[in-house]
């Protein structure tokens, strides 16, 4: 257990996903804070960052008179109009983590896109959790946000060492995949499944 720890901090690959994730974040955060965006980046889609559509129905009714609030209104989403339940929570968690992953395997650069798209929201997010939301709900999203976030850093950590494989593959005619990306793997499994039962019974229940 210890040594896979010390794999996890040491892994180049969960670093540079950190990074990615973080300075995106630092970016939307700054841009909301400072005014240039009035409502986070693609909050409507869940599986950009489902958690602010998971809080937002909390706070929205004390929004009235700064922006539009009718993007939730009855608890639905804009894209699929599907009701914010625990199917809901499952499908962005498990749909996020998997797009990142999978489409690794296109070089890593969707990976890497999504990943920024999903810091750059949860950014812009913030700011209007801590101004419009109860003290409660604002440490709930925080909490479920970092969370969340090291499901994301997992996922994208495997997208691109998938992408530099098939990269080196095709290159080389070898594939080579380290032991430890089968463990990043199976942790992301267990984050995944504790996010979709945190989020639910912290945020929707």
């Amino acid at each position: 257990m210890l040594k896979f720890l010390k794999n996890l901090k040491e892994d180049k690959y969960i670093k540079i996903a950190a990074i990615l994730l973080f300075a995106a974040f630092f970016l939307g955060y700054t841009m909301r804070v400072l005014d240039f965006t009035k409502s986070p980046a693609l909050s409507s889609i869940g599986v950009i960052y489902p958690i602010h559509q998971e809080s937002y129905p909390h706070y929205m009714n004390s929004m009235i008179g700064y922006e539009s609030s009718s993007s939730m209104r009855g608890g639905y989403d804009q894209i699929s109009e599907s009701p914010i339940d625990f199917l809901y929570v499952a499908r962005n968690n498990i749909v996020s983590s998997v797009l990142i992953v999978f489409t690794g395997v296109l070089f890593a650069i969707p990976s890497i896109i999504f990943t920024f798209l999903t810091g750059l929201t949860a950014g812009q997010s913030i700011p209007e959790v801590l101004e419009f939301a109860n003290g409660i709900i604002a440490a709930k999203t925080i909490f479920l946000f970092i969370s969340y976030a090291f499901a994301i850093i997992l996922a994208t950590s495997i997208g691109i060492e998938l992408g530099i494989a098939l990269f080196k593959f095709i290159k080389e005619k070898k594939l080579q995949l380290k032991k430890t990306i089968y463990d990043k793997a199976l942790l992301l499994i267990i984050i995944t499944i504790l996010n979709i039962i945190l989020q639910y019974l912290l945020l929707v229940i």
